[in-house]
């Protein structure tokens, strides 16, 4: 319903312009010519969306895997606080962005694998979160970091919801607030390099 929503729009503003342009006696000649290009292009739009949503998400379990493996195995051993942080982390970005993506969901599981098992009291809240960042140990903090920025990019977008959780995250851990790191390791993502697990131990 959206498609064509926006296909008929499109034909209206179309028509539109011609009218103004060429006035209402070329508009029935014009039109049809015009609606073949227009819907061509929102076709190649569509399918573009769609095609890419489906590369991603094809990709998400085995770089969820991979991601999460590289963070946990360059930091060693894991106090509990360090295993509820890292688990907060992910839980208050699905909580922040209101979306549990197949991908998202994937990257739980694998921190969920890797820290094995954690306190649930205030599992998902994104303020009890933040607020434990300050008390964590310089390295878990770190690792805390590395893990929430899988989780904002692992669906292939870096929503401002995402951005702004990250920007409080980095905040609260003293840290200043940088937003390259983690579009670069997005587009490195979503182009299917494997060198984006590796761009997360650039962040400290």
């Amino acid at each position: 319903m959206l498609y064509k929503a926006k296909v008929s729009l499109t034909n209206f503003l179309a028509k539109l312009v011609v009218r103004r342009i060429l006035g209402r006696a070329l508009v029935r000649a014009w039109l049809p010519l015009l609606a073949v290009p227009l819907t061509a292009l929102w076709n190649v739009w569509v399918t573009w969306v769609v095609l890419r949503e489906a590369r991603v998400r094809a990709m998400g379990p085995s770089a969820a895997r991979a991601m999460v493996r590289v963070v946990v195995e360059a930091h060693g051993p894991l106090s509990p606080a360090c295993r509820l942080a890292a688990a907060r982390a992910v839980a208050s970005a699905i909580v922040r962005t209101e979306d549990l993506h197949p991908n998202l969901f994937a990257v739980l599981h694998e921190v969920m694998e890797a820290i094995g098992e954690v306190p649930s009291e205030r599992f998902d809240d994104p303020d009890a979160f933040l607020g434990s960042l300050p008390e964590l140990e310089p390295a878990d903090c770190v690792l805390t970091l590395r893990l929430l920025v899988v989780a904002a990019v692992i669906d292939g977008r870096f929503t401002s919801a995402e951005r702004k959780l990250l920007r409080a995250a980095q905040t609260h851990s003293g840290r200043p607030i940088d937003d390259r790191v983690p579009e670069a390791i997005r587009r490195a993502f979503v182009a299917g390099k494997p060198e984006a697990a590796s761009m997360l131990l650039s962040i400290q």
